[in-house]
């Protein structure tokens, strides 16, 4: 999702791929709403991490079930 301009590592742990799957089977929605899952997840880093200094971004399952910020 980020670019090497951005200088910016993306990671999802374990439990946070699992979150998104079972929301994605609970909605029964396919892959457009993994899709949608993890681009909610992802709308804060995208505005917070172009022109920053932050080096990682990591998505845990509260990110996805809880809306929590991610941990820069």
């Amino acid at each position: 999702m980020f670019s090497r301009y951005d200088n910016c590592n993306l990671e999802f742990d374990e439990e946070a791929l699992y979150a998104v799957a079972t929301q994605a089977q609970l909605k029964g929605t396919g892959a457009r709403g993994l899709r949608a899952i993890v681009e909610k997840s992802l709308l804060e880093p995208m505005y917070e991490v172009p022109g920053s200094n932050v080096e990682k971004v990591t998505i845990c399952k509260e990110v996805i079930l809880d809306g929590v910020s991610p941990t820069y």
